[in-house]
Formats: structure tokens, C-alpha cells, sequence
């Protein structure tokens, strides 16, 4: 299933998918970003993890995992690529 989120600012916000009527809350999120040079030369290559309450929030809570991406090209011509997941609660 595919949704379409928006999120306050701050840490640990919700995200919402109005059209679904759903609301996520975050558990976790891991992210990798990959940036080459126009040669296809790697100059960047980093990953990050973070988890609410030390991965232990939500411990007796169905939880979804979702997952992005994307890749963006700058005027330079370098190109990002970047992946992610979530680990959140689903609630309608």
C-alpha cells in the first residue's frame, strides 16, 4: 500500500496522509545517501540510524515499516541518491 505524508517540524513528529485518514508515528528511521561527481566518481557515502526511547517505544504495538527514495542531480551535475525506511505505528 502507498501513502502520501505530510509532517509537522520537530523530533518525532507525526505524519499524516489525510486522504487515507491514517496517522504515523515514528519508531525508528534509517537513511543512506550516495552523491557522485558527473564522472561517476563516489564523494559521498553516508549513513544514519536513529530510533525513539532507544529502539524501545511502541514495544507492544503493531508496527509498518515503510520505506523512500529518490535520486536529485545538481547544477553541477552531481547526482544524489538517497534511500530510507521508517519503522512506525499506523493509526485510522
Amino acid at each position: 500500500m502507498e501513502y502520501t505524508v505530510t509532517s509537522a517540524t520537530g523530533n518525532w513528529a507525526v505524519a499524516i496522509d489525510r486522504e487515507a485518514r491514517a496517522v504515523f508515528i515514528p519508531k525508528s528511521f534509517s537513511f543512506a545517501i550516495t552523491g557522485t561527481d558527473p564522472d561517476g566518481v563516489e564523494f559521498l557515502n553516508e549513513t544514519d540510524t536513529m530510533a525513539q526511547g532507544n529502539g524501545n517505544a511502541y514495544k507492544n504495538q503493531q508496527t509498518v515499516t515503510c520505506t523512500f527514495g529518490g535520486t536529485e542531480t545538481d547544477e553541477d551535475g552531481n547526482t544524489f541518491v538517497f534511500t530510507g525506511s521508517a519503522v512506525v505505528v499506523r493509526r485510522r
